[in-house]
């Protein structure tokens, strides 16, 4: 992190350490806008400015600076497929787990129950979620 800053220090530096020594070196020299030696300094500027940009993205993009990003409000826990595009997924929202039902254009909420699921001994998600499925059914509780 303290090599980025130095080097961020020493792109935004640059420029002004470029027109001390050309100030210094030109002496009395009238400054011609259309000439080369402007030119050039004007698009070294403007590329040190977007590579300055870009550098910047990249930090923030890299470090992501949400705060609570660290931990998922949302997990998918389980999904089967029904069919050619259709699913049928477990979520767990905060502290509420989901059935929910999802084709192309269109998310239902199938069931929801409030709490936690329990371990089912070590079995896949796949089996773990038929079994849910099945005691939530066999309970008699539709929605």
């Amino acid at each position: 992190m303290k090599s980025l800053a130095a080097a961020c220090s020493c792109v935004i530096a640059l420029p002004w350490c470029a027109q001390s020594a050309l100030a210094a070196g030109v002496g009395q020299k009238s400054h011609d806008i259309l000439s080369t030696q402007y030119l050039l300094q004007v698009m070294g500027s403007l590329l040190l400015v977007l590579a300055a940009v870009f550098v910047l993205a990249l930090v923030l993009k890299r470090f992501n600076a949400v705060p609570g990003s660290g931990e998922k409000q949302i997990q998918v826990l389980a999904s089967t497929r029904l069919g050619g595009r259709e699913k049928l997924m477990l979520v767990r929202v905060v502290d509420q787990l989901l059935v929910l039902g999802v084709a192309p254009g269109n998310l239902r909420t199938l069931h929801t129950f409030s709490g936690d699921i329990d371990d089912h001994g070590g079995k896949s998600a796949d089996e773990g979620f038929a079994a849910l499925l099945k005691a939530a059914n066999s309970g008699g509780s539709k929605s």
